[in-house]
């Protein structure tokens, strides 16, 4: 899904491929947002595969680097209860925060292998759990896959 995203930009190098993505590349979400969590902004969404209730759910999570502060960072992805309980996530972050520059657009693909009717999306320091808030003071976002 991520090859499909920057193909446009691929150059074969043989044994590997090299993706010369522009500053200015628009890769945009299907599902846009604005949810400020500060150092960074979630941008938007696409649900890529799944996401009925009880069955696995893979997102791509779009985010803008807002404030480069190169502390750890991880992006979670929980499907919840009717309590609010987590009953399964994904927890984790494959752009490691110390190369971030402010500007950079990070996509995070993401599977919960079971669908709830509520998924929350958020971003936590994973040396002490703490949560960075919303402006709104909110520590997640609820994504509405049911309405793509």
């Amino acid at each position: 899904y991520l090859q499909s995203l920057v193909s446009p930009w691929e150059q074969d190098w043989g044994e590997f491929a090299l993706y010369a993505v522009p500053v200015d590349a628009n890769i945009t979400p299907a599902v846009p947002l604005a949810a400020d969590f500060g150092e960074l902004q979630l941008t938007g969404y696409d649900v890529v595969d799944g996401c009925a209730a009880g069955e696995a759910c893979t997102v791509a999570t779009y985010w803008r680097v807002m404030e480069a502060t190169g502390e750890p960072r991880r992006v979670f992805l929980h499907a919840v209860d009717g309590a609010g309980e987590v009953v399964s996530q994904d927890d984790r972050l494959g752009a490691p925060a110390e190369y971030w520059q402010p500007g950079d657009q990070i996509v995070q693909l993401l599977t919960v292998p079971t669908t709830t009717s509520e998924l929350r999306l958020g971003v936590y320091d994973p040396r002490d759990g703490r949560r960075l808030s919303r402006e709104t003071g909110e520590e997640f976002v609820i994504l509405d896959v049911a309405a793509r």
